[in-house]
């Protein structure tokens, strides 16, 4: 991976207050500043909604490559992603998990595949069990806890004397209620780290997961289904931070 790299976000909307032969010349002199600068190592990533307009002059002049070959907005490529070094990216166009009615561009980096092996401290780990709370499932907890013989707790509060005694009988009952939670309802571990974005939850993650698989094995109509559903997770999730969000804090805001 070259030490050198520049990320360039654009939006040229379909109506334009500027001339677009003068939003080309801006773009094409900047990048051709960049490129003096640094070294041919140096990789230069234009990218972003363009909503069709032509840049082959700067792919003729900057030996850029348009990566991007399926519609991101109906049926047409709005959304592009140039690079100076195709062979060192690979671009995948899937539905967003966020509202939008733009797909998104989801771009790896080639090079780095054998670099994701990054152990992080557990310190900035933060584990978590997800519940799978489907009706089968809910219908077996409810059964289960009607099942159960409870006769040791009612008997052991029909004597208690003390409040102590009674804290020992709450938390009896708390592990017997978790133990039935975990025996009928499937879950999954999941870690949340520092790295990780800030709308992403435990619910979400695993989602995530499913839909990257999915994507990989060519299943992208069910890939797009779970893209809809993190959304919506998405949504509630922002929803609910910015309901007990601070006023005076903008930072949270």
């Amino acid at each position: 991976m070259p030490a050198s790299s520049l990320i360039c976000a654009c939006y040229h909307p379909p109506k334009p207050k500027y001339a677009c032969t003068a939003f080309i010349t801006y773009l094409d002199r900047n990048i051709e500043a960049l490129l003096d600068v640094h070294d041919t190592a140096f990789l230069i990533r234009p990218t972003g909604d363009f909503n069709k307009l032509d840049l082959s002059h700067l792919e003729i002049r900057h030996g850029l490559s348009q990566l991007v070959q399926s519609a991101t907005r109906r049926n047409n490529i709005l959304d592009v992603f140039y690079t100076n070094r195709p062979d060192m990216f690979r671009v995948n166009v899937m539905t967003s998990c966020v509202k939008s009615d733009h797909k998104a561009l989801v771009v790896n980096d080639r090079s780095s595949a054998s670099s994701n092996n990054t152990v992080v401290s557990d310190s900035v780990r933060s584990p978590a069990t997800v519940f799978k709370l489907t009706p089968v499932a809910l219908d077996n907890l409810s059964n289960a806890l009607q099942l159960y013989n409870w006769s040791g707790i009612t008997l052991a509060l029909d004597s208690c004397d003390s409040s102590d005694e009674f804290s020992k009988i709450y938390d009896d009952y708390i592990c017997i209620v978790k133990h039935l939670i975990n025996t009928h309802i499937p879950s999954k571990n999941v870690t949340i780290s520092q790295r990780d974005p800030p709308f992403m939850t435990p619910k979400i993650k695993p989602f995530l997961r499913e839909r990257n698989k999915l994507h990989r094995k060519g299943k992208i109509e069910q890939a797009n289904v779970k893209s809809n559903n993190i959304c919506k997770l998405i949504t509630k999730h922002r929803s609910k931070v910015l309901s007990n969000a601070d006023n005076h804090n903008i930072k949270q805001l």
